[in-house]
């Protein structure tokens, strides 16, 4: 989305060098794979996510929140276990200077795409719940913390600045979201 590609729109606006971009580009398209086909089993979940908020069926929700965890989080913490001892590898299929620039940055984007993952779900359970609103402000101060960190840490830090980044703004959206959800989820178990 729009905070992975910001770094990289950094990084060429701030002049940071051929080997950076490229770098920070192939970690993104590494990491971005594994939200790709987290996201399309999403939509089956959203479907589901929307049926049992309709219904108000709180063990429902409880239910389909382990289910998905049951095989997310192992399938998420082997995908961190992998570019931990193997990112370096990884990137070498992109080229020796990629993996020289962009292991750190692998690991921060791994780790902000991750905790994104995990809780794609509670976005989808604010739509549903009617909360755009509040969405729109996290997504608003997602966006601001993002550049913000960016001009920060990009000049200094160059490709793991633009990780470090895009792991601050997304990680703090999603703990927001998640948060949000689960009060909503609440206030609507106890109307």
């Amino acid at each position: 989305g729009l905070l992975s590609q910001s770094g990289l729109i950094a990084l060429a606006l701030l002049g940071a060098p051929a080997a950076e971009v490229g770098a920070f580009a192939a970690a993104a398209s590494t990491v971005g794979l594994v939200v790709v086909c987290a996201s399309a089993t999403n939509r089956a979940y959203g479907r589901r996510l929307s049926l049992l908020l309709e219904r108000r069926d709180h063990a429902g929700l409880q239910r389909l929140r382990r289910r998905r965890l049951g095989w997310l989080l192992p399938s998420v913490l082997a995908f961190l276990l992998a570019c931990t001892l193997y990112g370096r590898e990884l990137l070498l299929l992109f080229g020796r200077d990629f993996a020289a620039h962009g292991t750190q940055a692998l690991l921060l984007l791994a780790a902000g795409a991750s905790l994104a993952v995990l809780l794609a779900l509670a976005p989808t359970c604010l739509k549903y719940l009617r909360r755009t609103r509040t969405m729109f402000t996290a997504v608003a101060g997602g966006v601001l913390l993002q550049s913000l960190s960016l001009a920060l840490l990009v000049p200094r830090f160059g490709a793991t600045g633009a990780a470090a980044a895009y792991l601050l703004s997304i990680g703090s959206l999603y703990l927001c979201f998640g948060w949000l959800a689960h009060r909503a989820l609440v206030a609507l178990r106890e109307a």
